[in-house]
């Protein structure tokens, strides 16, 4: 098992099984593979409650029942600072990347500019904040007040349908600064055990997001993803084989249980993917779990019990769907 850092973790920290981990993996996989996007903040904004989630952890792993906007907005503009370079597509000119599909990206704009000024001083990307603290605050009230008004609002939007199974915020979409930054503002309040969970599937979330993520900027962009698809048609997508060392690490991992129903494994012994492969063909070994007979029982379900670690000690560091002016619906 890995934690949402990607290190190993030893089999004597597995939980037992939490009540309606199985409903919210669910929710989540159907937020990132089904909710209405029209741009990447939605995405940027999983990634960045996972992060400040971790940052912000108990001593003993366990996530913050509540994180701040100002938090998660500074998590978001990380993750996009670095995607303002240009990008080099085959022999086209360097390109900022679109990320939006009609309009201008106000997090974007804010978040380029701030790259152009430390490009202009010679500054580092990890010294921007100390070096040009103006230019920074003033990106990062950009960010934070878009993320509170559109993407923290609609992310648990699937269809038309707003489905709260992760967090709570008490603003409309016209909030502005002063209000998020007043006394008891800015809340993102996660539900019980939501944040746990988070940080439990992160390890599977993340790279799940990714793929979402550049797949929207490659068709944003026209750049088509030749190679991924001929690899595909050329050699298949089909499942592997899993060798018998594989099979033996992965038990041995799991203290010889099943991941699902946590009897003793015997004699036939299924290797099993966490996310379905129907879903997201991923043969990576974190997405694999031992199992007995009752996996065979319903083998496209998400799983039916969250057998995984507890979260690791950090490291330091509405209800429609439609899109507003400015297409920030994300």
């Amino acid at each position: 098992m890995v934690d949402p850092r990607g290190e190993h973790i030893r089999p004597d920290r597995v939980a037992a099984p939490a009540s309606g981990a199985d409903v919210f993996a669910e929710r989540l996989l159907q937020i990132i593979d089904e909710g209405q996007r029209t741009a990447t903040y939605k995405l940027a904004l999983v990634l960045a409650l996972i992060d400040a989630s971790a940052a912000h952890a108990a001593d003993d792993g366990r996530a913050p029942a509540v994180l701040h906007t100002r938090d998660v907005a500074a998590h978001v503009l990380r993750l996009y600072l670095p995607q303002t370079r240009r990008y080099l597509a085959g022999s086209d000119e360097a390109q900022v990347l679109r990320q939006i599909t009609s309009g201008n990206s106000a997090i974007l704009g804010a978040v380029t500019r701030l790259y152009g000024a430390a490009e202009a001083r010679g500054c580092r990307l990890s010294e921007i904040a100390t070096r040009l603290p103006d230019e920074y605050e003033a990106c990062l009230d950009e960010v934070e007040r878009t993320v509170a008004r559109y993407p923290l609002r609609r992310l648990q939007v699937v269809g038309r349908e707003h489905r709260p199974f992760l967090y709570d915020v008490d603003w409309s979409e016209s909030v502005g600064l002063r209000t998020l930054h007043a006394p008891g503002g800015g809340q993102v309040r996660f539900r019980p055990s939501a944040g746990d969970h988070l940080l439990r599937l992160a390890p599977l979330v993340r790279p799940l997001v990714e793929l979402h993520w550049t797949r929207m900027v490659a068709r944003l962009n026209r750049l088509d993803l030749e190679e991924e698809r001929l690899r595909a048609h050329l050699f298949g997508a089909d499942r592997a084989v899993f060798p018998t060392s594989l099979r033996s690490a992965l038990v041995d991992l799991h203290d010889g249980t099943c991941f699902y129903c946590g009897d003793r494994l015997r004699s036939r012994i299924e290797i099993d993917h966490f996310i379905p492969w129907s879903r997201w063909p991923n043969d990576a070994v974190e997405n694999l779990v031992p199992a007995d007979r009752c996996n065979t029982r319903n083998p496209v379900r998400i799983v039916a019990a969250l057998a995984t670690p507890a979260p690791a000690e950090p490291r330091g560091d509405a209800s429609r769907s439609d899109r507003e002016p400015g297409d920030e619906d994300g």
